[in-house]
């Protein structure tokens, strides 16, 4: 039997980081676990590492790094999904689901809700909803980039502390874009 595994979108470093962050405070406000900030695009696959490692290379070459905007910050009563960022589930995120599940066949009936969660497994009060009015304050609008695909053994049956990136593949960098004077658009300095 293999193990389970799941497939995530990671940000990229500078958006890690400020995730990361956030995802920190809030599990030492709520003794909550800590974990990798990422967007899942495939829960619980029992496949073959090297199926999935085509698959993810596959899409990662055709899709370029990309960002998406933070609808909203919302809570649940679902563990995996007790506060989150939301995202609309078009463009890139929706692209890339669709081509896993095409994939790898699976279902596409489920409902597609793009989401990075902040916080695990605490039960609504008024001190979690506090710090998601905060947050939706802070992070609606905010536009969040993805630079990877990942495979990682995760499951609900997996204890979060045990969740192993397994493989990587980058999603293609973004072409250089060109200023109307038809230099290059990196570097500080203007022509």
């Amino acid at each position: 039997m293999n193990p389970l595994h799941s497939i995530w979108l990671l940000l990229a470093p500078g958006d890690d980081a400020t995730l990361r962050s956030i995802i920190e405070d809030l599990a030492g406000r709520f003794a909550s676990p800590l974990f990798q900030p990422h967007l899942t695009l495939v829960e619980e696959q029992e496949r073959e590492l090297a199926e999935l490692d085509s698959v993810c290379r596959i899409l990662a070459a055709e899709t370029e790094q990309f960002c998406a905007s933070i609808q909203a910050v919302g809570t649940s009563n679902f563990y995996f999904r007790s506060f989150y960022a939301l995202f609309q589930p078009e463009g890139a995120l929706l692209n890339l689901r669709r081509g896993m599940i095409e994939a790898l066949s699976l279902d596409s009936s489920g409902v597609f809700m793009p989401h990075i969660s902040l916080l695990y497994g605490v039960e609504p009060s008024v001190e979690k909803e506090r710090a998601r009015v905060a947050l939706e304050l802070d992070l609606a609008g905010t536009s969040i980039c993805f630079d990877r695909i990942c495979v990682v053994e995760s499951a609900k049956t997996i204890p979060i502390a045990n969740w192993a990136v397994r493989l990587t593949a980058e999603l293609r960098p973004t072409p250089r874009r060109l200023r109307p004077s038809g230099r290059s658009g990196e570097g500080n300095a203007e022509p």
